[in-house]
This record gives structure tokens, C-alpha cells and sequence, in this order.
């Protein structure tokens, strides 16, 4: 979303700091890519541009801080917040953390009056079952495609990008239902 942002809007992408930290941490220490991504746009006077207002922070002083600073910031889910926007949506940032923080503390409060145990103590066993789970989908998946992959290939149609296209045509979507079919999928479907 940045990258077709950037391209859009005319930005040149002078680098991509991906941050695994946390929104809610206060502080660019706690948060090196952030930091980073601060360092090079101070140093460029280069514009920070982050998905959501909330992936840069969740905390206003630091969202404040971080504007005061003279860096400019762009975000794609809204493109035309203006300073001020951005600092009333800091709050609100600040105020959903704070909530979601309140949120899961009150409800391992009631798991521990409940005695609820919270995880679990065969996490092996819980993979398998996973594991098979999603091998048996994949071989449901398979055994309601090949009947038509059957008859498109009695049609006459062998190549693997062929029948890629047939299955497209139908409107027959894939495992996973996000994409179109590719030969590559069909290879694979033919090799299970």
C-alpha cells in the first residue's frame, strides 16, 4: 500500500523500515526501525509515509514529539490529515491502546477467577492436529476439482495454463479462494 502510495503521489521510496515493535511503545528506543525511519527522514528532510496513524504510535506525546520534529507525515489510509487531524486522531489512537490494554487485562482477570488455564500443554499434538486439518482440506479440495479438470482435459484441453484458464472461466475459485488459478497451481493440484 506504501510503495503504490509513494508511486501515486510522486514519492521516490528512499527506504522501507518495517517495524515489528508495538505501536503502543512509547518511545523511538523501544522501536529501532521507527528510529531509523526518523534518522533518514530528518537527515533527508524526506516525508515519513506509514499505512495508519497508529502504526507510527499509539501514544499523542510521542505522535507530538515526532511532528514537532519538522518531520512530515504522510499516512495512506488518509492522505489529507493535516497537523491538527493528526492530533486529535493521536488521542484516539492513545485512547483505543489504552482500552485494548484494559480489555485483555479484565478478561484474564475473569479466566483466572474462572480457572481457566490459558494455553496450552501439548502444544506438539495441537500442531499435528493442525497440520492434519489442513492436509485433509487440501485433499477434499482435490477430490472436487479433479472430476473437472477431468472433463476439461476430455474437452481437449491438456496444457496446465490451459486448464488454469477453463477453471477461471467457470468462475471455480481456488483453495485458498484469493487468486485466480495459475498452471502452477493446477501442477500442484496434479501432483497431490
Amino acid at each position: 500500500m506504501v510503495r503504490k502510495f509513494a508511486a501515486d503521489n510522486g514519492f521516490t521510496i528512499v527506504e522501507e523500515c518495517i517495524e515489528v515493535v508495538s505501536g503502543a511503545k512509547r518511545s523511538d528506543r523501544d522501536r529501532p526501525m521507527l528510529k531509523k525511519a526518523l534518522d533518514i527522514c530528518k537527515a533527508q528532510k524526506a516525508t515519513l509515509i506509514s499505512k495508519s496513524l497508529d502504526r507510527i504510535s499509539r501514544n499523542a506525546n510521542h505522535l507530538s514529539m515526532i511532528d514537532d520534529s519538522g518531520i512530515q507525515i504522510k499516512i495512506v489510509d488518509a492522505p489529507y490529515l493535516d497537523k491538527f487531524t493528526i492530533g486529535i486522531l493521536a488521542l484516539v489512537a492513545q485512547k483505543e491502546r489504552e482500552m485494548i490494554q484494559k480489555r485483555v487485562k479484565d478478561a484474564l482477570n475473569i479466566c483466572r477467577q474462572k480457572n481457566i488455564k490459558l494455553g496450552t500443554r501439548t502444544p506438539e499434538l495441537n500442531v499435528r492436529l493442525m497440520n492434519e486439518g489442513a492436509r485433509n482440506a487440501r485433499i477434499e479440495f482435490r477430490n472436487s476439482i479433479i472430476p473437472i479438470v477431468n472433463e476439461i482435459k476430455s474437452a481437449g484441453v491438456f496444457t496446465l495454463q490451459g486448464i488454469a484458464d477453463c477453471l477461471n472461466k467457470r468462475g471455480i475459485s481456488t483453495r485458498t479462494r484469493k487468486g485466480i488459478w495459475q498452471a502452477t497451481q493446477v501442477r500442484n493440484l496434479l501432483m497431490d
